[in-house]
């Protein structure tokens, strides 16, 4: 990781044109079905459940642990040094999306924990990541 960003890591993956710091919380930019109300993340165009008009949102900047492992052995080119936790996080808007947990090893995370998304420093680009939230049950 490193102490100065050079913009965002992929377009449209946070609900903000500025530039967040790493560990600020954030919100993802997501969509929602305008008329089933299904949720996605990366945002779409189109539901893919019943292929009307999606309407972008920002989702709650708050899940709760639905599954978690712990990587130890990095994929070819990795970013990010292991070993590492990552989360499924359950957002009450009923989707779940796939994130790093920051500052938490795989000792410290429970099924159902609370969670806050954070922006992320990843070789100088803003993403995001999750951080265990305190009062965490």
């Amino acid at each position: 990781m490193t102490e100065a960003s050079t913009g965002f890591l992929a377009d449209g993956l946070l609900s903000t044109t500025v530039e967040p710091a790493p560990g600020d919380v954030v919100a993802l930019a997501a969509s929602a079905c305008v008329t089933c109300g299904r949720h996605e993340f990366p945002a779409r165009d189109h539901c893919p459940t019943c292929r009307l008009a999606m309407a972008p949102v920002a989702l709650s900047a708050s899940a709760r642990v639905a599954g978690y492992t712990a990587v130890n052995h990095p994929p070819p080119g990795a970013s990010i040094g292991t070993p590492y936790v990552v989360a499924i996080g359950a957002f009450t808007e009923g989707i779940s999306v796939m994130g790093i947990v920051h500052g938490a090893t795989i000792d410290e995370i429970t099924m159902g924990d609370a969670l806050e998304t954070v922006a992320v420093d990843i070789d100088g680009r803003i993403g995001f990541g999750f951080r265990l939230a305190s009062g965490r049950r």
